[in-house]
C-alpha cells in the first residue's frame, strides 16, 4: 500500500490514540484530530510530538472538534495546505447520548452523532450532499474536492 494521508478524529486518547500511532508506524502520515489542543489536550498534542520523535514517523495533532463544522472545516483545510491531500477519514470521535437509541428522531440522534464536514452518519437517511459514512467512496465536501475517498466511522 502506498502512503497515506489520514486524519483519526477523537485522536487525543484510547483507540484513536492507538489507531494514530500503529498507522504512523506503518508508514503513513497521520494527522491525530482532537478539540482543545491548547487547553486540556495540550498533554496529548505533546504526547504525540514526543512518539513521532523517538519513533521517526509522520504523526501530527491537528484542532479538529467534530462538533464545530467550522472547527471541521479548518482542520481539514489546514490538512490538504500541509499535505496537499487527504485520502483517508477515520471518524472515531466520541459522543455521548443517554437513553434507548430508538427513542430518538433520526434528527435528534444525527445532532448527537455528528460525523465530520456534514457527512451523514449511517443511523440517518441519504442526505442530498452525501451518500453516508459507511459508504468508503464519500468523503466532506472539502476533503472529497482534494482527492479523498475512504471514511471509515467507528460508532
Amino acid at each position: 500500500m502506498s502512503k497515506q494521508v489520514i486524519i483519526i478524529t477523537g485522536a487525543s486518547s484510547g483507540f484513536g490514540a492507538l489507531t494514530a500511532r500503529a498507522l504512523a508506524k506503518a508508514g503513513h502520515t497521520v494527522y491525530a484530530g482532537m478539540r482543545a489542543t491548547e487547553g486540556r489536550n495540550a498533554p496529548a498534542v505533546a504526547d504525540a510530538a514526543e512518539f513521532a520523535r523517538e519513533n521517526n514517523v509522520d504523526l501530527r495533532s491537528v484542532e479538529l472538534d467534530v462538533a464545530s463544522d467550522a472547527s471541521v472545516v479548518s482542520g481539514i483545510a489546514r490538512i490538504i495546505a500541509d499535505a496537499g491531500r487527504l485520502d483517508v477519514i477515520i471518524h472515531n470521535a466520541g459522543h455521548m447520548s443517554f437513553g434507548p437509541a430508538e427513542a430518538f428522531t433520526p434528527e435528534q440522534f444525527a445532532e448527537r452523532r455528528p460525523c465530520p464536514g456534514g457527512i451523514v452518519p449511517p443511523h440517518r437517511p441519504r442526505g442530498p450532499a452525501e451518500a453516508g459514512c459507511q459508504e468508503l467512496k464519500s468523503g466532506p465536501p472539502l476533503a472529497r474536492e482534494h482527492g479523498s475517498q475512504p471514511v471509515i466511522a467507528i460508532m
